[in-house]
Order: C-alpha cells, then structure tokens, then sequence
C-alpha cells in the first residue's frame, strides 16, 4: 500500500489526542465537526488496526494524586496492509 493510509479526520483525531488525550468524544466532535459517535467509531477502528496505542506511564510521585499521564501513538512503523486487527484483550 503506498501513500497515507489515514484521511483528514483520522489525522484530526490523532492530533488531537495527542493535545490531550483525556478529551471526552463530545469535546473532539465539536473540535473536529463530526459527531461524538463518529470519534468514537474512528477512535475504536484506529485502535483495533494497530494505528493508534495507548499506553499509561507511571509516575511515583504522580501515584499518591491517583493521575496517570496517558500517551496514544501511531507505531513508527505501522504498514495497514501488514497489521491485520488483533483482538483487544
């Protein structure tokens, strides 16, 4: 597969959690100008095909406030055509 295999808003979503990553669906819709239940569609579909991780790090300082940074990435190395979905455990 060659060229970008994301569209605008799978860009749009990708950048904006990685603004803030806790952001409600509703919040990034209304940024976005779609719908709460299409962010959540493509937010779910990017996460199911391997596009988007998220992953927590912890902090001990951080651990006593119970507020856990959360970092979503796109793999550096993320090929569509080469990462079949896997199943969410």
């Amino acid at each position: 597969m060659t060229g970008d295999p994301f569209d605008e808003l799978d860009r749009g979503l990708l950048h904006a959690r990685h603004l803030d990553a806790r952001a409600p669906f509703r919040r990034l819709g209304e940024v976005l100008g779609v719908s709460d239940q299409t962010v959540a569609r493509r937010y779910a579909r990017l996460r199911e095909s391997g596009a988007l991780r998220v992953t927590a790090l912890s902090h001990p300082g951080l651990l006593r406030r119970r507020r856990l940074p959360v970092r979503q990435t796109r793999p550096s190395n993320f090929r569509p055509d080469c990462h079949p979905p896997q199943p969410v455990p």
